[in-house]
């Protein structure tokens, strides 16, 4: 991803001789708009952009109307007459007060002779935002902002080229910048961030004691970060087992948490009933369990009649299946 800034003076000679003839009036603005202008400053105001004429206490506080904000070097950005009348109506400055000359609209640069340590951090950050895990990121934190540096005057272009550290993780993202002056590297910064992401988590609202079961009325479900985003599967522990004494206000964690034990329906040595039940053919024998288990698993059982020993499925009523 490159960034691109055009360092250039511009001249700018106006002449309004259409607009002069409406500067008398006293109930409204009349703006003028160049086709394209440089400006110093990182925010974009109407006065800093335009000519506007008319009543002093209007044209006063439309200058001051804020038109948008350089994020990067070398960002050029477009104002059209629908957003500055927008922008107007915003500030209680109806559209019928206003007359606009000029361009239709205005192709906003930024004079710089110096990128500042808040634009390359921002440019890391915008490069996070588009890349892998961190796009479902909610905060980006700059661990340190880096030194400002100095644009050599006889500098056609800038451009940015960035790229992620290998050493980066899901919580601490690492990214190169290297700074580009008419295509040749003039400078590297390196800068880190710590990564945070929203997350659900179960917070206890009592004590829960060890081997109790988490239901809805002993837990809360709050909203919390974390420097890992959250797994798709994620569920609530709801249905669960504790592990050991949950004290109250505790998040509940994996590890504290296990499934609840199936009932044992059959015991070792219990004598079973051995069934294949199929359309049109239904098989029985006697037969005994050589181990305990709960409806859904498979064990092993002794068929009485053949003495060979078969792996079963328990199912729900206490019978077995082979598991052929």
């Amino acid at each position: 991803m490159k960034y691109k800034i055009t360092v250039s003076i511009i001249v700018l000679v106006l002449s309004l001789p259409a607009a002069n003839a409406q500067m008398g009036a006293a109930d409204g603005l009349q703006i003028y708009l160049p086709r394209e202008i440089a400006i110093e400053d990182r925010i974009i105001k109407l006065g800093t952009v335009s000519i506007i004429r008319g009543q002093k206490e209007l044209a006063e506080s439309a200058e001051e109307i804020p038109l948008g904000t350089f994020s990067v070097p070398g960002q050029k950005i477009v104002i059209d007459r629908p957003t500055i009348l927008s922008r107007l109506a915003s500030n209680d400055i109806a559209a019928d007060k206003v007359t606009l000359t000029g361009a239709e609209k205005i192709v906003v640069r930024r004079n710089q002779n110096a990128i500042t340590g808040e634009e390359l951090v921002e440019a890391g950050k915008l490069f996070l935002q588009k890349t892998g895990i961190y796009l479902s990121a909610c905060e980006c934190r700059s661990m340190k902002t880096p030194k400002d540096l100095v644009i050599p005057a006889d500098s056609n272009e800038i451009g940015f080229d960035v790229r992620l550290s290998k050493r980066s993780t899901a919580g601490q993202a690492y990214v190169q910048i290297d700074v580009l002056s008419d295509g040749k590297v003039i400078d590297k910064v390196q800068l880190s961030f710590q990564v945070r992401y929203k997350v659900q988590k179960a917070v206890s609202v009592e004590e829960i004691e060890a081997g109790k079961v988490i239901s809805s009325d002993k837990i809360k479900m709050v909203e919390g970060l974390s420097d890992r985003p959250q797994p798709a599967d994620w569920k609530a522990p709801y249905g669960l087992v504790a592990r050991h004494r949950i004290p109250a206000g505790k998040e509940i964690e994996t590890n504290m948490v296990t499934e609840k034990a199936k009932d044992a329906v059959v015991s070792r040595n219990q004598s079973v009933l051995i069934k294949v039940d199929r359309p049109g053919l239904v098989v029985q024998a006697a037969g005994k369990a050589l181990e305990k288990g709960s409806a859904g698993e498979c064990i092993k059982v002794q068929n009485m009649e053949s003495n060979r020993v078969i792996i079963a499925k328990i199912k729900e009523d206490g019978t077995v299946e082979p598991v052929f």
